[in-house]
C-alpha cells in the first residue's frame, strides 16, 4: 500500500537547492578585489543561513527511505535503483567537468585513468563530492534499516531518546577528526587511509547522523510533525540566537590590517559547534517548510514543486551554470556591487539550472518513448 506523499519534502529539497547555489557564489564573490568589510558581513550571514543545505538534503534521504522502507529490502533491487536514480546522472556530469575543469584528453590512457580517480572521488568538480557520499548512505542502509526495525516498535520516545544519544556522540566524534586523521594516516592502509584523510570529507561517516535524523522522523513521521509543531516558535527562536552567535564568531576572526582578510573557516561542516548548529538548521528548515506548504499559493507551491522536483539534476548542472551567470551579472552590475552581483548570479544560475535539468528530464522522456514505440512495433513479415 502506498503512502500518504509528504508535501513538505519538496519545499525542503527546494530550500537546500536554493542554499547550494548561494553558498558556492558566495565562495566565488567573497573573494574578489572589491569585497569590502560591510560585504563580508552580509556574506557571513547568508552563508550561515544557507550552511543546512548538505544536512538538509542528507536528512531528507534518510527521512523518505525509512518512511517508505518499512520491511525487509532486497539488497540488489534496491541498490539497481539507487544506481539508476543517483550514479546515471552523475557520469555523464563527472565526464564533462573532469574534461572542462581538469583539461582532461581522453584519447590517452593516462586520461581515462584520472578520470576513473575523479569520478570515483567526486572531485571532478567542487559540489560532486556530495553524491560520492550519498551513494555510501544508500549502500549502507538496508543494513542499518534491518538495525533499526526494533525502533519501529517502540514508543517514539525511545527512538528520541536513542537519536539524542546518536546526537551527542556524532559532536563527540566532531572533536576527534584530528585524531581519526593522524590515526589513520599512521595505520597507512591502502584506500582505507584515504578514506580518513585525503577524502575524509565525503567519507558516509561523516555525516551519518543527519541521516539517523532523518530515520527517526521517518519512522515516526506524524509524531515527529507533532512535535516540531508544537515546539516550532522554540526551535525558530534558538535557529535565530545560534545563527547570530556564530555571525559573531565569523566576523570576529576578520582582520582589518594591514589589509581586509576575510575567512569562513568557523563555518566548515565537520566542526563540533557547527554540528550543533546544523542539528538545530535542520529542524528549523523542517519546521519552516511544513509551515510553508500550508500557506503557499498554488503559483508559489508550482514553483517550489518544480525546484523540488529536479533538484538532483540542477544540483549536478549548477556548477556550470554558475559559471555563466557569473559572466552574465559582472556585465549587469558595476564592480563595487558585489552584493547584487552575488544575488544576481543565484537567480540565473537557479532558473539556469532548473532548466537545463527540465530539458535533459524531457529529452530522456523521449528517447523512452521512441525505444517503447520501437519494442511495440510489429515485425515485418
Amino acid at each position: 500500500m502506498r503512502k500518504p506523499k509528504i508535501y513538505e519534502i519538496e519545499w525542503m529539497r527546494a530550500l537546500a537547492f536554493l542554499a547550494v547555489v548561494m553558498q558556492h557564489t558566495i565562495a566565488h564573490y567573497t573573494y574578489v578585489p572589491e569585497v569590502r568589510l560591510e560585504d563580508g558581513v552580509i556574506f557571513a550571514l547568508l552563508l550561515l543561513v544557507s550552511k543546512f543545505a548538505v544536512p538538509l538534503f542528507i536528512f531528507i534521504s534518510g527521512l523518505l527511505l525509512f518512511y517508505n522502507y518499512d520491511a525487509n529490502i532486497r539488497y540488489g533491487t534496491f541498490i539497481r535503483k539507487r544506481f539508476k536514480d543517483i550514479v546515471l546522472p552523475y557520469l555523464p556530469w563527472a565526464v564533462l567537468y573532469a574534461v572542462l575543469f581538469h583539461g582532461l584528453d581522453l584519447t590517452t590512457f593516462p586520461a581515462w585513468q584520472k578520470l576513473g580517480l575523479l569520478v570515483l572521488t567526486g572531485t571532478a568538480s567542487y559540489h560532486l563530492w556530495y553524491v560520492v557520499m550519498t551513494m555510501q548512505l544508500y549502500i549502507l542502509f538496508p543494513f542499518i534499516q534491518r538495525l533499526s526495525m526494533p525502533l519501529r516498535k517502540v514508543s517514539s520516545k525511545v527512538t528520541w531518546g536513542v537519536m539524542i544519544t546518536l546526537g551527542v556522540l556524532y559532536i563527540l566524534q566532531m572533536t576527534q577528526n584530528g585524531w581519526i586523521y593522524e590515526t589513520a594516516y599512521k595505520l597507512n592502509i591502502p584506500i582505507l587511509t584515504d578514506f580518513f584523510t585525503e577524502y575524509l570529507d565525503r567519507n558516509a561517516f561523516m555525516f551519518l547522523f543527519y541521516f539517523v535524523m532523518g530515520a527517526g522522523a521517518g519512522m515516526h513521521l506524524e509524531k515527529w510533525r507533532s512535535w516540531l509543531i508544537k515546539y516550532r516558535w522554540y526551535i525558530l527562536s534558538i535557529y535565530a540566537a545560534v545563527v547570530i552567535g556564530m555571525l559573531a564568531k565569523v566576523v570576529s576572526s576578520f582582520k582589518l590590517s594591514p589589509e581586509l582578510a576575510i575567512n569562513y573557516n568557523d563555518t566548515l561542516l565537520l566542526r563540533p559547534l557547527m554540528a550543533v548548529f546544523l542539528i538545530i538548521s535542520v529542524l528549523a528548515m523542517h519546521v519552516i517548510s511544513i509551515s510553508l506548504s500550508k500557506k503557499s499559493n498554488s503559483t508559489v507551491s508550482k514553483i517550489v514543486l518544480t525546484i523540488g522536483s529536479y533538484s538532483y539534476v540542477a544540483y549536478l548542472a549548477h556548477a556550470l551554470m554558475l559559471n555563466m551567470a557569473y559572466a552574465i551579472s559582472d556585465s549587469i552590475w558595476p564592480l563595487e556591487a558585489v552584493i547584487a552581483r552575488n544575488m544576481t548570479t543565484i537567480v540565473i544560475a537557479t532558473v539556469a539550472s532548473i532548466a537545463v535539468a527540465y530539458v535533459i528530464r524531457l529529452v530522456v522522456k523521449q528517447i523512452k518513448n521512441l525505444m517503447n514505440a520501437q519494442k511495440d512495433k510489429p515485425m515485418s513479415a
